[in-house]
């Protein structure tokens, strides 16, 4: 699985970097890691007979596209970058609680059994 990541990985940036430079080789990253990652969960799923939470799996999706918009938007509208990544986190952790990402009762919970 890695080997096969690597070598897409290189095949993009052989191809975006000429074009795109910097930006270029973030796409390339980008690409890999959630094609790597999507590989990684199918095979998982057939060899160990995981259930797919396909409603968790919604909720992370939405979750990356509000948090690249996030981050987008606020590099746009925000000259200065430490207010963007402030911003961008606030607004990273308010979709994490409103898509239910975070729980905080289970959170507390998993905090009280460690503490005894």
């Amino acid at each position: 699985m890695a080997a096969c990541g690597m070598f897409l990985n290189v095949g993009l940036n052989f191809y975006l970097i000429p074009r795109h430079y910097a930006f270029g080789a973030a796409i390339s990253s980008a690409i890999t890691q959630f094609i790597t990652a999507f590989a990684q969960i199918i095979l998982s799923h057939k060899k160990f007979r995981f259930r797919l939470d396909f409603k968790l799996l919604t909720a992370f999706a939405i979750f990356t596209i509000l948090v690249i918009s996030f981050n987008y938007g606020f590099g746009l509208y925000v000259e200065n970058w430490i207010y963007g990544m402030l911003f961008s986190a606030i607004c990273a952790l308010i979709a994490a609680f409103a898509l239910r990402l975070i729980n905080i009762p289970v959170i507390y919970s998993i905090l009280k059994n460690d503490e005894e």
